[in-house]
């Protein structure tokens, strides 16, 4: 109520980020489709994000004994493309996420992504203030402190 589309664009100040991700528990509704369309219109990148992933999966297992945690989120993700694409999104990213199992789903491959898609001098910011929940955000932040030494060595022995 409070960001009406006509003004939701120029309140929320589109044209200085990056990327987008538009972020639900459910299904995508018509005011996520219409945010991803006036995103793609400022050819802007954005992804979708389905949370709330182990509900899911809890909830299925009680519903269907049998069925694995993979058929499962593999279910959910068909779903969940399906719906993007019938919106006209197809190629757009969607990953399957829970905040309460940051290493599970596609989590880790959020974290990459984010950062891979920032401008490359965000990238190191980014690596640096993202949680150590992967090897490879550890590896990469040991990689650009190992840059910085060099950098702050050569800059001590000059000074």
């Amino acid at each position: 109520m409070r960001f009406p589309r006509e003004r939701y664009l120029q309140q929320v100040s589109f044209d200085k980020y990056n990327y987008f991700l538009i972020i639900t528990a459910n299904r995508f509704s018509a005011d996520d489709i219409w945010l991803a369309n006036e995103v793609r219109k400022l050819g802007k990148q954005f992804f979708f994000i389905r949370t709330k992933l182990a509900i899911d999966v809890r909830n299925d297992k009680k519903d269907n004994p049998g069925k694995s945690k993979d058929e499962t989120v593999n279910k959910i993700q068909l779903a969940m493309s399906k719906h993007v694409a019938n919106a006209s999104f197809e190629g757009v990213r969607v990953f399957l996420i829970d905040n309460h199992c940051p290493l599970d789903f596609d989590f880790p491959d959020l974290n990459e992504t984010m950062i891979n898609e920032a401008p490359t001098w965000k990238q190191e910011a980014m690596t640096f203030t993202m949680a150590n929940l992967t090897e490879s955000l550890i590896h990469r932040k040991k990689a650009a402190l190992q840059k910085r030494i060099m950098i702050v060595g050569i800059g001590s022995a000059i000074g």
